[in-house]
């Protein structure tokens, strides 16, 4: 396999990472409160708070095993929708002739155009800090943080 193989089979798995539409922080509020870079004892009580509070159905103060698998499934479906969603989006975006389909070529030039977008010196080529900072920056830009969902308000 060659390096453009692999950076294509790369992009393509970073489309599938990217699945969560919204910029995160509606959907998902993360314990670092104030955004420093840092989670506080005290930001991370306040956020475990709230996610006990949206699981707490009956708002009776008690979690219980109904309660979690309702919330993780409301939370799966929602994540579904948003990724059934993000797909339609990329294929539309791949299309770009309009046709319904997405032939080799504009596949192709999809990929093509990943690489620019994360190309940070324009070399034409993508250095492993580059891809490594690409699949953070596009996962935020579709509301992943590396994999790890948060649950919020």
């Amino acid at each position: 396999m060659n390096t453009k193989q692999l950076l294509i089979g790369g992009l393509i798995a970073m489309g599938a990472m990217s699945v969560h539409a919204g910029d995160g922080k509606e959907h998902h509020p993360r314990p670092d409160l104030n955004n420093d870079g840092v989670v506080t004892s005290a930001e991370m009580l306040e956020h475990r708070q709230k996610l006990f509070s949206k699981i707490d159905a009956n708002k009776d103060g008690f979690l219980t095993k109904q309660e979690g698998e309702a919330f993780k499934a409301q939370m799966e479906a929602k994540h579904k929708m948003m990724r059934e969603a993000k797909a339609q989006e990329r294929f539309i975006k791949a299309d770009s002739n309009g046709d319904g389909k997405v032939s080799a070529e504009e596949f192709a030039a999809q990929a093509q155009a990943q690489i620019a977008e994360m190309d940070a010196d324009g070399n034409g080529e993508l250095s492993r800090r580059e891809m490594r900072k690409g699949t953070r920056e596009g996962g935020r830009k579709h509301g992943c943080d590396g994999g790890h969902e948060k649950h919020g308000e």
